[in-house]
């Protein structure tokens, strides 16, 4: 591997001073020895040869163990290195001096764990000799600076994959202790971390510790002041307080279990954490926080998506008490059946209306009924007064408000793209009050023609002039509501009207219906999640990098990044030159674990720009530790294109689970989310289906259960419309078939109809009448029905089904009687006349059918000559038919 850099220079040999205890020499090194013959090479040189090789190990300045690995990248020409004991040996000194009651030998070995713990040799030894039980010991005993540098030492312990499985349900309370009872940042920050690595290892985890997980450290949680504390120290003065805080509110709120979901979010409301956050939102917080308050923004959308989804049930008690808590607060009084119509709703059953806005609409209108109480009851009976009849229906109007909200934050789909504050959302109640009052004054302002389109017609109004105050206003800071309220309510109805119809000229009507804002929802998903994949196979397909070191960058040396096909190692290294291949992994010598807590870091506070020159800040991002306070970054990307920007800084945001940072990658989301709804509009034009403006009314329930869909292009058949229309129909269908009305069933003429059938070997099945079947000549299914039809005659097939269940309800069919047997493999091979397109033309089609029938019977009655008589319908009554004929 000629090419792969291994040096920070291209000697071979290289000089370096060793110091060992008192001695210091200077040694010849070969790079291309491993580490073990390095340290043999040096005690010959020291005259220490009674010392075992594996009892020691070397280490930089900085105290970092120096391996195999890392050698190469550590040490170059003319560097201090010192021969220390190895990682075994420091591990037993370390848990031998933790063992000790001299608080200064257990504060200075403590201190010294922070390093050691992070290598893979010591830790590993450490906790084959138990020193994590008294790592633990000390974190429950010590105070001050030794419990800092134990907690710190845990956090690092921590971050690999084993050791840490089985902390007790005491010791996770003692760490939700210290961090409700400590307010030094030294020791609230690791304890805060420790705790969202314990919240974050459960099932979905993708390291290799999945134990613990919300409900773990709920059970531990005693203090009752838990969430209080985090939440007030929202509102610290101390920056470092306020994103420890948050990000551990985040890690609890993003892996809530449904069972303790209702409980942890009621709780975080009552506490108001969302109006604290909108006022950090407005106070121009720093790059790291502002992170945590756009992640915060993103739980709330998806808790409000999840409030969505629940419908309303007559059977959930909440349910039912909120909805009755809206018909108690408006004052007004049941006169009869009519209650729930008095407050907007369509009819007497308002989980009809309620279906569009789910419980998260319903608690809105809870919240609203119960806080502005005077309001919503003057609202009501204004409108109830209005003698004209165009009073504002007020539970549909605020459905409409309401699906609009859901919409423009994107809570109908739980997925947004958006890095920016929308900080109304934590006040939608007051938000959802203001437009709902705008919707009602829009209108008696507007023409009301009191027909189904008048709640879309002002919809679309209120929503043009939502899109307009909101984006104006969202800006203005403090007094953002005010400018809102001011804009939706003191707008002009002309003025709202004119830029409403400007729209419409630069924008289809088409995308504002119900059905059209659901399909780009759910179209929305798919994309997202597409990009996603497409971002992560970015990073699986691996990039050239160029290298940054502390003067800057680093000339004719590139790194190459590459994800491993598992996505759980970010492997890399280092070239002199940029290949034509892709390099494989097993020369990736170097690799990050992505499984542990880390983050992606772009813009001022990025420490890769501090006094360096000639780097574009726009194309730059790290992938950092969060466990580090001072955010050094584990590596620094430099892209060379605004492509390669996003799709690597976005490609680890979407693999960590977090907002996506560039335009370009929300750009791509929406472009793929118009052209998916635009091809299915496409369809949809293609079959000329009628979208409708508003959702249609549900129809009532069936009288009786007495029909099926059957497969096929066909509708369902209702013998009820037959029996309710049989007496009207007798007379034509008994000229129409030439059948007698006499009681005894053998009198019937089958040999006039065509029909032949032999009675079906499944004598336990019963003959429906109802059983159409457009895809075969016949079709049975298990005791459920039996269906007979013709590739001949299917219009004749439907009509004698039908006349003979009216006509002799007591006998499963006429056509059981039928002596000559039918040949079933006949009519199978038989092939199906070419299915016109259904639906067009029926009533035309169903006419020629009767013409044709009526002309061949009357010619066959001329010329019958005999009772026995074969009769075969003309081919061309067939070909008029337009297919199958749900009923006459």
């Amino acid at each position: 591997m000629p090419d792969i850099l291994h040096l920070n220079n291209s000697k071979v040999k290289f000089h370096v001073t060793v110091v060992f205890k008192e001695q210091k020499i200077d040694c010849l090194i070969d790079q291309s020895l491993s580490i073990e013959t390095i340290i043999k090479n040096i005690c010959l040189e020291l005259n220490k040869s009674d010392l075992r090789i594996k009892d020691l190990s070397l280490r930089n300045l900085e105290e970092e163990l120096i391996t195999d690995e890392n050698f190469r990248r550590k040490v170059k020409e003319g560097d201090h290195l010192k021969l220390v004991a190895s990682p075994a040996i420091e591990a037993a000194d370390t848990v031998r001096n933790m063992k000790s009651f001299d608080e200064g030998t257990v504060k200075r070995t403590i201190f010294m764990l922070q390093k050691y713990i992070k290598e893979v040799e010591f830790v590993d030894e450490f906790i084959n000799l138990g020193g994590l039980a008294y790592l633990q010991r000390t974190i429950m005993n010590c105070q001050g600076n030794t419990l800092a540098y134990a907690l710190n030492s845990l956090q690092n312990l921590m971050e690999h994959d084993h050791g840490w499985e089985n902390f007790t349900r005491d010791f996770v309370s003692m760490i939700v202790t210290i961090i409700v009872q400590q307010n030094l940042v030294n020791i609230c920050r690791p304890a805060t971390n420790i705790i969202v690595k314990l919240v974050c290892a459960d099932k979905s985890s993708k390291g290799a510790v999945q134990c613990y997980g919300f409900d773990v450290v709920n059970n531990a949680i005693t203090s009752k002041e838990f969430l209080p504390t985090l939440v007030q120290r929202l509102s610290a003065t101390d920056y470092l307080l306020q994103f420890n805080s948050l990000h551990l509110i985040n890690a609890l709120f993003r892996h809530v279990t449904d069972k303790h979901r209702d409980k942890f979010v009621n709780e975080l409301n009552a506490l108001n954490i969302k109006e604290t956050v909108m006022n950090l939102m407005i106070s121009s917080p720093a790059e790291e926080l502002t992170k945590q308050l756009v992640e915060f923004q993103r739980l709330t959308i998806q808790e409000g998506n999840i409030k969505k989804n629940i419908q309303y049930s007559s059977e959930n008690e909440t349910h039912k008490k909120m909805l009755e808590e809206l018909w108690t607060l408006s004052g007004l009084t049941q006169e009869g059946d009519m209650k729930w119509r008095k407050l907007g709703f369509s009819s007497e059953n308002p989980k009809r209306d309620l279906i569009r806005i789910g419980f998260y609409g319903l608690e809105i209108l809870n919240k609203y009924a119960n806080t502005e109480t005077e309001t919503y009851r003057n609202i009501l009976k204004r409108e109830l007064e209005h003698a004209d009849g165009k009073s504002c229906p007020i539970m549909r109007a605020s459905a409409e408000v309401i699906e609009l909200l859901c919409d423009f934050w994107d809570i109908n789909t739980g997925y947004t793209t958006t890095t920016s504050f929308q900080p109304f959302i934590f006040i939608i109640e007051k938000v959802f009050a203001i437009t709902l009052e705008s919707f009602i004054k829009l209108w008696h302002e507007s023409e009301i023609t009191q027909n189904s389109e008048d709640l879309l017609r002002v919809s679309l109004l209120v929503r043009s002039q939502f899109r307009f105050a909101i984006t104006k206003s969202e800006t203005c800071g403090i007094d953002a509501l005010s400018f809102f309220k001011t804009d939706m309510l003191q707008t002009p109805y002309q003025v709202i009207k004119e830029r409403h119809i400007k729209e419409l000229e630069l924008e289809d009507d088409l995308m504002s219906k119900v059905p059209i804002r659901h399909l780009r929802e759910r179209l929305y998903k798919e994309s997202y999640e597409f990009v996603k994949d497409q971002r992560i196979n970015c990073l699986v397909q691996g990039a050239w990098f160029p290298i940054i070191k502390d003067r800057g960058r680093v000339r004719e040396m590139f790194r190459y990044y590459r994800l491993s096909p598992n996505t759980k190692c970010l492997h890399y290294a280092e070239y002199l030159k940029i290949k034509d291949t892709r390099p494989p992994l097993e020369e990736l010598i170097e690799k990050i674990d992505l499984s542990t807590n880390m983050d992606i870091m772009a813009g001022a506070s990025l420490m890769v720009q501090h006094n360096k020159k000639n780097i574009n800040p726009n194309l730059c991002f790290s992938l950092v530790g969060n466990r580090d306070s001072e955010n050094l970054s584990h590596i620094d990307f430099i892209c060379d294109s605004i492509v390669k920007y996003s799709e690597w800084i976005d490609g680890l945001n979407m693999f960590l689970d977090k907002n996506i940072s560039s335009k370009s990658t929300a750009k791509y989301i929406q472009q793929l989310t118009d052209i998916n709804l635009k091809l299915c509009l496409l369809e949809l034009g293609s079959e000329r289906v009628d979208i409708p403006v508003i959702p249609p009314e549900i129809p009532a329930l069936p009288t009786d259960y007495q029909f099926f869909y059957e497969e096929g292009w066909c509708e369902a058949i209702d013998i009820s419309d037959f029996e309710k229309n049989s007496s009207s129909r007798e007379q034509s269908q008994e000229n129409l078939f030439n059948i007698s009305n006499a009681n005894d069933v053998s009198e019937i003429n089958e040999i006039e109809l065509n029909i032949s059938e032999s009675k079906p070997k499944h004598d336990k099945k019963v003959f429906s009448p109802l059983t159409v079947n457009t895809k075969r000549t016949t079709h049975i299914k298990e005791n459920t029905r039996t269906s007979y039809t013709t590739p001949f005659t299917p219009v004749m097939n439907i009509v004698q089904s039908v006349f003979d269940s009216n006509r002799y309800p007591n006998t499963n069919s006429v056509i059981s009687n039928t002596a000559t047997p039918l040949n079933y493999q006949d009519i199978i091979e038989t092939p199906l006349p070419p299915m016109p397109p259904p639906l067009l033309m029926r009533s035309s089609s169903l006419k020629n059918s009767k013409q044709s029938i009526n002309a061949i019977l009357n010619e066959k009655n001329e010329t019958k000559q005999s009772e026995e008589v074969n009769e075969m319908v003309d081919s061309d009554s067939i070909k008029n038919s337009s297919g199958p004929i749900n009923g006459i």
